[in-house]
């Protein structure tokens, strides 16, 4: 499939969003664990949204058959953007690739086993 900056656009913009609401929910998670007088876990939950957001989408874009190219650039910007380190970055491309190929792997052997419908032609009536 050939590159798409729609595409692109439009998985950045999911990508940061996802990724900004999981870091704000893993943070409540922390900080509720360590309570009121623990140290902040902002760049933690930074960190780990940041790097699970690609891997989520990747996981529906397998499964639907989107393509990975524009995932994997908006992914990596992402990813080093929230954690502020391009090794993260590369990490969660890796992650991405992997989640995308088991998605797709678990789409064709979900489809192939699936029971196939036959049609019948309107006004005929099905062969015995």
């Amino acid at each position: 499939m050939n590159w798409s900056w729609k595409s692109f656009g439009l998985q950045l913009v999911s990508i940061f969003v996802l990724g900004l609401g999981l870091a704000y929910l893993i943070s409540l998670a922390i900080d509720a664990k360590r309570g009121p007088s623990g140290p902040h876990s902002t760049v933690l939950s930074m960190v780990i949204g940041g790097a699970l957001a690609p891997t989520i989408l990747a996981v529906l874009s397998g499964w639907k058959g989107w393509s990975l190219k524009p995932l994997l650039a908006a992914g990596f910007i992402v990813s080093t953007i929230y954690s502020g380190n391009p090794a993260i970055g590369f990490i969660s491309s890796l992650a991405v690739v992997i989640a995308f190929s088991v998605a797709q792997k678990a789409r064709a052997v979900a489809f192939y086993y699936s029971p196939r419908e036959t049609s019948t032609a309107e006004g005929s009536e099905p062969e015995s």
